[in-house]
């Protein structure tokens, strides 16, 4: 997609990209969030945001971006924005944006494969006990009641999403799910998880706790001799 503006949209294909250059402020903030704004959620199954170019933004350029991620029913993966190394991409890092939204690197959003754990006898194991590891740590949070945590590990690729073809401290969803054994085995780990985020946010933490406990259930089950993600 050309740029030529500060803003650049392009609606080609399933997923629109919003792309913003330069110090995204003032003006050119405004013209991102109306852009983002015209996004209809029932057209598209996400919107990318491209902020490559970007410099700087305005805090209303953050208000947009969550915004638009509550206009998709913060529905992981919804809003993606890529964004390369540098003062825009530690901005929203000490924001906290990554628990939100799909934070990713050019090479990333390109199409190369993130890394994948081989998945023979001896590491396939591992995999799957890091997980359940991963799991403790989120039934822990919620335990605590301490919804930062537990909505960021919630969110967060366990060592299986790994295997399956996630990008390790990544997003917890996405194409590689069809992948993944418990997807096979159970469906998947998804709808459990989104359940277990409404309830943590509603201070149902027992709830919570009783969905984190079926999620090491269901991870400790798949058999250790497991073929491992599927191609």
């Amino acid at each position: 997609m050309a740029q030529h503006e500060p803003v650049a949209i392009s609606t080609a294909g399933e997923r629109p990209v919003v792309a913003a250059s330069g110090h995204v402020k003032g003006t050119t903030a405004a013209e991102l969030a109306a852009a983002l704004e015209r996004m209809d959620p029932e057209q598209y199954e996400g919107v990318t945001v491209d902020l490559r170019s970007a410099l700087s933004l305005d805090p209303l350029v953050v208000h947009a971006l969550l915004h638009t991620w509550d206009r998709w029913g913060q529905k992981p993966d919804s809003v993606r924005v890529i964004v390369t190394p540098g003062p825009v991409h530690r901005y929203l890092d000490t924001l906290g944006l990554d628990r939100a939204l799909d934070l990713v690197e050019p090479e990333t959003e390109s199409g190369t494969e993130a890394p994948r754990l081989e998945t023979g006898a001896d590491t396939w194991p591992l995999a799957q006990q890091g997980a359940v590891d991963h799991y403790h740590d989120l039934l822990k949070a919620a335990r605590t009641h301490d919804l930062h945590r537990f909505e960021r590990l919630a969110r967060t690729a366990t060592p299986i999403c790994v295997a399956a073809g996630a990008r390790a401290g990544g997003a917890a969803s996405g194409d590689w799910c069809e992948r993944c054994p418990l997807h096979h085995e159970y469906g998947g780990c998804r709808p459990i998880v989104a359940q277990m985020i409404r309830a943590a946010n509603a201070g149902n933490w027992d709830a919570a706790q009783l969905l984190a406990l079926a999620l090491i259930a269901e991870v400790a089950d798949v058999p250790r001799q497991s073929r491992g993600p599927r191609e």
